[in-house]
């Protein structure tokens, strides 16, 4: 009887444990999909580029527009996570020379994937997080002055804060900016100034889990 007694002991010691290690890789396994819409919007001239049969520099720059996102995040133990997530904007590009500016059809597409640090497990009323990353920017081809896109690399910093309400979608905001190389300027000779240009993207979400704690 005593053999029993304390056999059942065990299973049931086994049960709690194996639930309580079920319970914590759950929360630390934490699975979120992030929608969100946003404002896309890009300081400075894009590119400069010298046309020889007019003798005029023409300048491209990217237009303020809205934003349609998705977000897959992972919070791997309690304050990190790695996310992944894409943005179109369907942003166009003003393209002035000396005489006039005309608006034309383009659009950009911001792919990304980054580490998020949160100063607070992200189910626990309002946190704010940040992180790095590394992602591609994709132009229309007016941006570039002919009919081809262009894609380049970019890094990423990014930074925000949201409300989680306990088993239901948090709400969220923040604001990201893509770093990535362009022509900020174009000379006779055809030669151009290389610099730092920036992307930047306001966007308020809902982070909905697909795992509970």
């Amino acid at each position: 009887m005593g053999r029993l007694r304390h056999s059942r002991f065990a299973t049931l010691a086994l049960g709690c444990a194996l639930s309580l290690g079920a319970s914590r890789a759950t929360a630390q396994g934490r699975f979120e999909l992030h929608p969100r819409l946003g404002i896309y919007f890009s300081p400075g001239v894009l590119l400069a580029t010298y046309e020889p049969s007019s003798g005029q520099v023409v300048r491209r720059r990217q237009l303020m527009s809205p934003t349609l996102g998705i977000g897959a995040t992972l919070w791997a133990a309690k304050y990190l996570a790695v996310e992944g997530a894409a943005i179109y904007a369907p942003s166009m590009v003003a393209i002035t020379d000396s005489q006039r500016t005309q608006d034309a059809t383009s659009g950009v597409v911001l792919a990304s994937l980054r580490t998020t640090f949160g100063l607070r497990r992200p189910t626990e009323g309002w946190s704010l997080y940040g992180g790095p990353g590394v992602g591609l920017i994709h132009r229309g081809g007016a941006a570039r002055g002919s009919g081809a896109g262009d894609t380049r690399p970019a890094l990423l910093l990014a930074a925000g804060g949201r409300l989680a309400l306990k088993n239901s979608p948090s709400f969220t905001v923040e604001v990201a900016s893509y770093s990535s190389w362009t022509n900020s300027g174009a000379e006779p000779s055809g030669t151009g100034r290389r610099r730092w240009h920036q992307d930047v993207v306001w966007s308020w979400g809902l982070a909905i889990p697909v795992a509970f704690e």
